[in-house]
C-alpha cells in the first residue's frame, strides 16, 4: 500500500486523468470492480464541476448551449482542476480559458463575458463598506480637493472589452425581453461591476469615466485622474462625474495624497 500523500496523488490522477496505475489496487473488494467504482466516481466528479461552473457562469451557459458547455467545462476541468474544495470559489482560469479556446472562437466576446460573470461574484460576495457621502467631500477645503485620492469599494471591478459584453450579459439575464438582439461588432465598452448596498450593479460607463476611474484605482489623485479623462475626451466633466459616482457608492475613503 502506497504512503498516503501517494495514495491521494495517484487518486487525483486517476480522477482528472484516466490513469489508475496503482489505484485500483488500493480499492476495497465489493460487488463492483475496482476500475468501474472508479469510472463512476469520476463520472461524478467531473458532473459536479462541470454543474458548478455552469451555475457560475449562466449566461456564457446560455449562449453556447448546455451540451457544448458541458464540453468546454469538461476540458477546463481537465486542464484546471479545483485548487480547493469549494466549489463556489472555482473558475478564475475559465475568461482566459475561453479567449484562447478554439472552438468557440466564432465567438470572440464570450472570454469578455465570462469576466462580467466572475466580477459580479466577486462584487456579491465581497465585504459590506461605508460609502463615502457628498457631505464628507463638501468638508473638504477647496484648495486641498486637487490633491485628493479615493479608495474604491472592495466590491469594485473595472473592465474593458472590445466588443458590447456589458449589453450582451443584461439582454441574457432573467426576465430579459425575448429576442433582443446584441450586435456583437468591435465596439469597445468599459464596465464598473460593483455592489455598494444590496444589489450588484453592472454600470457601463464612457472610456473617460473609466479612465478616471482607473487612475483613482491606481491611487492618482483627482488632478491624475481628470488630465487622464480629459486625454479621452477634453469635454469631460469632472464635477458631474464625481457626483455620480459618490451618490453611487463608488468610493469608501479620500486622502489627502503624500507630499515629498
Amino acid at each position: 500500500m502506497p504512503a498516503l500523500h501517494k495514495l491521494q496523488q495517484n487518486f487525483a490522477s486517476a480522477m482528472l486523468r484516466h490513469d489508475e496505475d496503482g489505484l485500483a489496487g488500493a480499492v476495497a473488494p465489493g460487488d463492483i470492480a475496482p476500475d468501474l467504482r472508479l469510472r463512476i466516481y469520476r463520472n461524478n466528479i467531473l458532473s459536479s464541476m462541470i454543474s458548478a461552473l455552469g451555475e457560475l457562469f449562466p449566461v456564457v451557459s446560455r449562449l453556447v448551449g448546455d451540451a457544448f458547455f458541458k464540453a468546454m467545462a469538461r476540458e477546463f476541468v481537465l486542464t484546471q482542476p479545483p485548487a480547493s474544495g469549494r466549489l463556489g470559489e472555482y473558475g478564475d482560469g475559465f475568461p482566459a480559458f475561453l479567449q484562447n479556446f478554439a472552438p468557440a472562437r466564432s465567438l470572440p466576446y464570450l472570454a469578455d463575458v465570462a469576466s462580467i460573470e466572475r466580477a459580479w461574484l466577486k462584487a456579491y460576495r465581497a465585504a459590506d463598506a461605508t460609502v463615502v457621502s457628498a457631505d464628507g467631500i463638501a468638508a473638504v477645503a477647496p484648495e486641498a480637493l486637487p490633491s485628493l485620492t479615493f479608495t474604491l469599494h472592495p466590491s469594485a471591478t473595472l473592465l474593458r472589452s472590445d466588443y458590447p459584453a456589458g449589453q450582451i450579459w443584461y439582454a441574457n439575464q432573467p426576465g430579459a425581453a425575448e429576442g433582443t438582439k446584441i450586435e456583437a461588432t468591435q465596439r469597445a465598452e468599459f464596465l464598473l461591476v460593483i455592489r455598494p448596498a444590496d444589489k450588484v450593479d453592472v454600470r457601463i460607463l464612457t472610456q473617460a469615466r473609466y479612465e478616471f476611474l482607473a487612475a483613482l484605482n491606481s491611487n492618482r489623485t483627482i488632478t491624475a485622474a481628470f488630465e487622464a479623462a480629459v486625454k479621452i475626451d477634453p469635454a469631460f466633466d469632472l464635477q458631474s462625474a464625481l457626483v455620480d459616482f459618490i451618490t453611487g457608492g463608488v468610493f469608501t475613503s479620500f486622502a489627502l495624497a503624500d507630499t515629498p
